[in-house]
This record gives structure tokens, C-alpha cells and sequence, in this order.
């Protein structure tokens, strides 16, 4: 429980551990604060990770992607609070965080935790995509039903510049967003009419979000998102038909 008054109220951690009433429980067999606090990290590097019951490994699984920047493959865990410090959080699940390693090796004691409640739906990020396939991200903090999640976005976007997180999600995902205006304009091209393709569009999307959201992946889901609501422009952009194409397709049956 005092890890989670640590994260409600934003603060520092205190360890909860009653030295003497562990040394008193002779079934323990600890006498010293080290020796717990090797147990504890023993747990964690050796016991933890036995194939067996490779908790390990199920963690790290059980999240597509880095829990801090959202956008890279997991290839560690990373204790938010530290174990070394803390060796009584070195098992706890909550305490561990399925991590990239360019994350791992930036990461500050101000990072966010990842498993607030706002943070587990994609509403939290917001993507603008142009007509000329051109996009931009922001983190929109008219989500936040209070003080407390309004401050959890104000660190996020911190934390999103100190790590470029924008640059990486416009890296990654400049190929969704040329396949999604390359099928816009093909439909286009071959008579089919703007709200039609766009209903294709959403359709398909909402599968495809279903997972997205599971796997955390909350940049494709904003930019499927965004093409949407700027659909029209986006429409207006792209290839003109020719006249008489959408005629003949619409009258093919005249000419069968």
C-alpha cells in the first residue's frame, strides 16, 4: 500500500520494511539488513526468471511496446522504483515496467509512471495530419478530469521532449500514413465516392484500434484518428478523377 500512496501522491517513496520484526521471525533466518536485501534482489535475478515460471519473461510480453515512450519493442524491465534502494519492490509487479533500451538508458527519477488510469486509453495524444501527408503530435491534456491527471500529462510532455518521443512517432509513422492516402487515392481515382471511402476507412480502423490499444501503440491509433477528421481536405487533395471514369463505372452494367 505504500507504493501506491507513493504514486497517488506523487512522492517520495519510504520503505515500509520493519527491520527488527524480521530479524526477530527466526524462520527467516535474516540477521541484517544485507542479507535481505540480497535475498530480495535474488528473488528477483534468479527465482524470477527460472524457466519454469518465468515471470520474467511474461511481463516483458505481456506489453508490445516500451511503457515510457510507447513507440519501441521491450526488451527489459525496469524497476520504477529502484531495487537497490528498495529490494522489498524488486518482485512487485506493479514496480516493474516493460522497457526499450534506449529508455532504459535515459531514464530520470521524474519519468511517469506508466499504468495511471488516463494512460491507459489513447486519448491523451493527439495527431494533426495535412493534406500534403505532413503530421505533428501533441499531447492534449483537455482529457485530464482533474489536477492530478492534468499534472501527469504536464510531466508526460516532459518527459516526451527529453526522449524527442514526436520525432520517433513521425519516424514510425510516416509508412501508415502514405499506405492510408495511397488507398484514399486510389479509391478516389477509380470513381469511388468521399463518404464511402470514408466509411471504409473507419470500419477498418476499428479493428485494427481494438489492437493498437492493447498493445499500447496509441501513435497509430491518433493517426488513424487525425486522417479522419481531416478526411475532407485530405479528400479534396488528392487525385481529380475523370469525368467520364466514375460515369462508365457507375453504368457498368449498360455496358456488360
Amino acid at each position: 500500500s505504500n507504493l501506491y500512496n507513493t504514486l497517488n501522491d506523487r512522492c517520495k517513496y519510504e520503505s515500509v520494511v520493519y527491520l527488527q520484526s524480521i530479524y526477530d521471525n527466526k524462520d527467516i533466518g535474516i540477521d541484517n539488513y544485507e542479507k535481505y536485501e540480497s535475498l530480495c534482489i535474488s528473488l528477483f535475478t534468479h527465482d524470477f526468471k527460472k524457466a519454469e515460471y518465468n515471470l520474467y519473461s511474461e511481463k516483458i510480453l505481456s506489453r508490445h511496446v516500451c511503457q515510457y515512450c510507447y513507440v519501441q519493442s521491450v526488451n527489459a524491465l525496469d524497476h520504477y522504483i529502484e531495487k537497490a534502494k528498495f529490494p522489498e519492490l524488486s518482485i512487485l509487479p506493479d514496480n516493474l515496467i516493460p522497457i526499450c533500451t534506449n529508455c532504459n538508458s535515459r531514464k530520470k527519477d521524474n519519468f511517469v509512471y506508466p499504468y495511471f488510469t488516463i494512460l491507459q486509453n489513447s486519448e491523451w495524444l493527439v495527431c494533426t495530419v495535412n493534406s500534403n501527408q505532413s503530421f505533428r503530435f501533441n499531447i492534449s491534456k483537455t482529457v485530464a478530469s482533474n489536477k492530478f491527471e492534468e499534472e501527469i500529462l504536464t510531466d508526460l510532455q516532459t518527459q516526451f521532449h527529453t526522449l524527442k518521443i514526436f520525432n520517433k512517432y513521425i519516424k514510425k509513422g510516416q509508412a501508415i500514413v502514405t499506405e492510408k492516402f495511397s488507398i484514399i487515392n486510389n479509391l478516389k481515382k477509380y470513381g469511388q465516392n468521399k463518404e464511402d471511402v470514408k466509411k471504409i476507412l473507419e470500419q477498418t480502423d476499428i479493428d485494427t484500434n481494438k489492437v493498437l490499444l492493447s498493445n499500447t501503440e496509441f501513435y497509430l491509433i491518433a493517426i488513424r484518428k487525425a486522417i479522419i477528421e481531416n478526411f475532407d481536405n485530405i479528400w479534396n487533395a488528392l487525385w481529380k478523377s475523370v469525368p467520364y471514369l466514375s460515369h462508365i463505372i457507375k453504368n457498368k452494367d449498360k455496358f456488360d
